[in-house]
């Protein structure tokens, strides 16, 4: 079985590290991968390293988040998308694929080339675009409606994808995939942690990690902290990630204006996470409309628990007083249950191994990969 794959970025994040998983462990199951991409990163270097065919060529997303300069190119961008079409199309014939695959819902080219050289195109959607976003689709949403529809199959990530972006759509085709985070081959690193990694015996660590931006609630997150800090002069929260400038100078402006830099660290951008998940107690995932949200998955993989918002996919993960706390409302709300743990790190640290279970239960990469096989299976039978 042949299959190209179609990515909409070049980065090693969220969605390209689910897809990363997937392109080899199914290369291991004797499919041969290509994968294409707008342009170069790590992602495409990764994939090298593996011995993945990698293609690069210069196409467009169909949607960009409002006031975003790459919203207002969005016309440009599919007429772009159009003149190359035709080489497109070409180039895929080449190859000979059995199935085309799209990683995002924000991309289009991938669907628009299986139509033209009639292969079967399967669709993997990640994120809530215009609700998490504030995306905007090119012309409208009703183009990805459209194309949805006549996708062999759309895989959803979650329940809640599967509800929101396909609500009032029953023509379409919907499979629900969890991601996979753990690999079973190398689950020691869940468990063990090195003398580096060990953190202060006398503090109590809450773990924000991501990308830096609005709707990933970082700012829930320092508002809510300020409210405890005081009281809990050995708590800390440190924020893992980059993103937007604006949006970070915004988060530390506040934990001055709270007082509280001292129990705050920002700590950039990290490509290696072990060390951060083993030196926390506690991860929080404040995003109102989380597709999936594989740091959830992660912090119950290192046996964490977690604080999560009462939203999107986060409450078919979390399952409230066992494994962690969801929360509603406002920073409030999540200060509340911050100070549950903090006031029972015994109780904490039993909520985190619940987590941890059910995590290798259901979430790992061979499962995960596993499932798509058998669905890649459904669509071309060999």
């Amino acid at each position: 079985m042949k299959i190209l794959f179609l990515s909409h970025y070049p980065h090693l994040l969220g969605a390209n590290r689910s897809l990363f998983s997937l392109v080899v462990g199914l290369r291991d199951k004797g499919v041969l991968p290509q994968v294409w991409c707008p342009e170069e990163g790590d992602f495409t270097e990764a994939l090298r390293a593996e011995n993945i065919k990698v293609r690069i060529f210069p196409y467009h997303n169909w949607a960009a988040t409002f006031m975003h300069p790459s919203f207002f190119h969005l016309p440009f961008a599919a007429m772009r998308n159009n003149t190359l079409l035709p080489t497109l199309a070409l180039e895929a014939k080449e190859f000979g694929p059995n199935i085309i695959h799209t990683n995002s819902s924000v991309l289009g080219i991938g669907a628009q080339i299986a139509e033209e050289i009639d292969i079967p195109h399967v669709w993997h959607i990640r994120e809530f675009a215009w609700l998490q976003y504030q995306m905007k689709f090119f012309p409208n949403e009703n183009i990805l409606f459209k194309y949805l529809k006549k996708a062999k199959k759309a895989i959803a990530i979650s329940h809640a994808i599967k509800n929101g972006v396909g609500k009032n759509q029953p023509e379409i085709n919907w499979e629900i995939v969890y991601n996979g985070v753990l690999d079973e081959n190398k689950m020691e690193q869940f468990f063990e942690v090195t003398a580096n990694e060990e953190k202060e015996s006398d503090t109590f660590t809450f773990l924000c990690i991501g990308l830096l931006h609005p709707a990933k609630g970082q700012l829930e997150a320092v508002e809510a902290f300020g409210l405890i800090a005081g009281k809990y002069p050995q708590a800390r929260l440190r924020i893992v990630g980059e993103g937007r400038r604006i949006y970070e100078a915004k988060l530390k402006e506040m934990t001055k204006r709270k007082r509280i830099t001292k129990q705050v660290d920002f700590v950039g951008f990290k490509k290696e996470v072990a060390a951060e998940y083993h030196r926390a107690d506690a991860v929080l995932m404040c995003s109102r409309d989380e597709g999936m949200g594989r740091v959830t998955v992660e912090a119950m993989s290192y046996g964490k628990p977690v604080l999560g918002y009462r939203g999107g996919a986060t409450p078919e993960l979390l399952t409230d007083t066992v494994d962690g706390f969801l929360y509603e409302d406002n920073a409030a709300g999540l200060a509340e249950k911050m100070e549950l743990l903090l006031s029972d790190p015994v109780r904490a640290r039993a909520m985190g191994k619940a987590g941890q279970q059910k995590a290798i239960q259901n979430y790992t990469i061979q499962k995960y990969v596993d499932h798509m096989y058998d669905l890649f299976r459904e669509v071309y039978p060999f």
